[in-house]
């Protein structure tokens, strides 16, 4: 059985069926309740599909700015170690 999801479209109507993917890999697994992005036809909002892409992409810049945010903690503390 394919994941349930309910989607609020453009227009603000909500519409609840199955979803074509499940994301997993460098996105995880899916919590009940999650937000997550989608893809369906303006001609048939009944297919959705998980939008893995935006996921991923999602995932990969809070990746990134955690890391800087290390660097920049680690700088400045190698700064106040020498000051």
């Amino acid at each position: 059985m394919a994941p349930e999801a309910r989607v609020r479209l453009d227009d603000d109507s909500i519409v609840e069926t199955d979803c074509s993917a499940y994301p997993t890999g460098p996105v995880g697994g899916l919590i009940v309740g999650d937000v997550l992005p989608v893809r369906y036809l303006a001609s048939d909002p009944s297919l959705i599909e998980v939008d893995r892409d935006a996921m991923v992409a999602a995932k990969s810049a809070g990746l990134k700015s955690a890391e800087e945010g290390l660097v920049k903690l680690a700088e400045e503390s190698i700064a106040r170690d020498q000051g």
